[in-house]
């Protein structure tokens, strides 16, 4: 619906994790915004490694 009114591109940002279904089962955005699931995780380079992985899954 939202790029159907702009040509920018679409974000998601912030309150999501890897186990969120929201974040994980839809490839509708351009954009992922990533803080407090990185920066709260007990290793943040695991926890970025993981999203970032689940989104190139999305993007294939």
């Amino acid at each position: 619906m939202i790029r159907a009114c702009s040509q920018l591109p679409v974000a998601i940002a912030g309150g999501f994790s890897a186990a969120d279904d929201a974040f994980a089962g839809s490839g509708d955005r351009d954009i992922v915004i990533v803080g407090r699931s990185v920066a709260d995780a007990v290793t943040p380079s695991d926890m970025a490694h993981r999203l970032s992985t689940i989104v190139s899954k999305i993007n294939r």
